[in-house]
């Protein structure tokens, strides 16, 4: 058993989701829904680090937050994020998927990045490299050139 999902599932999340997660009026059963059911954890990760609000039946509910927007008391490490995802997939959802730190800090950081954004960071250094090897052989065709005699 994953114990501290457990202890964080019992103190954090069982008084309105249940301690059987079943949920209630207000509150989700975690049974297969689709933040525990699927083949991708990001909605669940999402769900415990940022909360949501929502109106169901003219009702509105609100999950608060246990990532970066929660109060100090309540935040959530990336491993606590883990290992609670892990306690809900294990238990109520889809117990193959599997949560890890580094998941929740990709989430955390608001998911992948377009492939621009990875290769940012080398463009200028790119840029510089190709106008010193243009540098270079423009100077090595002006070298050449003068060293040639003049054909009359």
């Amino acid at each position: 058993m994953n114990e501290k999902g457990f202890h964080i599932f019992s103190g954090s999340c069982a008084a309105c989701h249940q301690v059987n997660g079943e949920g209630n009026n207000h509150y989700p059963s975690l049974f297969h829904n689709t933040a525990t059911g699927g083949d991708n954890p990001d909605n669940l990760i999402a769900t415990i680090l940022f909360g949501l609000s929502r109106t169901v039946n003219d009702v509105p509910t609100f999950m608060p937050a246990f990532g970066p927007n929660a109060s100090f008391t309540d935040r959530l490490s990336d491993k606590d994020v883990a290992d609670v995802s892990n306690y809900v997939l294990s238990h109520f959802g889809n117990g193959k998927v599997q949560v890890t730190a580094a998941d929740v800090l990709r989430v955390r950081e608001g998911g992948e990045k377009p492939a621009l954004a990875e290769i940012a960071p080398f463009i200028v250094p790119a840029i510089v490299v190709v106008v010193i090897l243009l540098a270079l052989i423009v100077a090595v065709f002006v070298a050449r050139s003068r060293r040639r005699p003049a054909h009359a």
